[in-house]
């Protein structure tokens, strides 16, 4: 295998940090947006966990 150009080296490692970089942002983005859709999730649970109960506290004064 002929030797390696140093600019060429430079030129490879300068382009696998650049790739490691954009696949960390990735998975940052990746996250973030797994992230707001759990907490989406978790507040549309509350959400209608408060209507059931609003719903149970008014049932009972119908029969009434």
């Amino acid at each position: 295998m002929p030797p390696t150009h140093p600019f060429v080296a430079q030129a490879i490692v300068a382009e696998t940090e650049a790739m490691k970089a954009a696949i960390l942002a990735e998975k940052m983005r990746a996250m973030e947006a797994t992230g707001a859709a759990r907490a989406f999730a978790e507040m549309a649970a509350a959400q209608r966990a408060r209507a059931a109960w609003a719903r149970a506290q008014i049932a009972p004064r119908r029969s009434a």
